[in-house]
């Protein structure tokens, strides 16, 4: 997904939102957001089944899934599979982000000062 997203914002065309959807580049970039969107709504289905059966591990506390799964607004009313999707999923890429950029960043400074090897 980085890998296509680098690509795009080095392409001026690919800008332009139809001729980037056109290429093939465009198509890889939507396999790749629907194999992602897949696997996310999997997780949140099983998830939800185990709250719904009550079949969910004897913890402590509860993790970010089960409390998006549980919330509900004043009127009752909890949050669709794709509100939570598109939580889940800028926790998922901003954790994931983050730990590249510091690790890439470490591995520079190591390579430039050799002294703090």
């Amino acid at each position: 997904m980085t890998y296509v997203f680098m690509k795009r914002i080095h392409n001026p065309l690919y800008s332009i939102n139809w001729i980037f959807n056109m290429s093939p580049l465009g198509h890889q970039h939507n396999h790749y957001c629907d194999v992602i969107h897949k696997f996310s709504n999997d997780v949140i289905l099983k998830r939800r089944q185990e709250l719904l059966k009550g079949t969910q591990s004897k913890r402590k506390q509860l993790d970010f899934l089960d409390i998006l799964l549980s919330a509900k607004d004043d009127d009752g009313v909890g949050l669709t599979d794709t509100e939570i999707r598109n939580e889940v999923d800028t926790f998922m890429f901003a954790g994931h982000d983050t730990t590249a950029a510091a690790l890439g960043w470490c591995l520079y400074c190591m390579a430039k000062y050799k002294e703090h090897q």
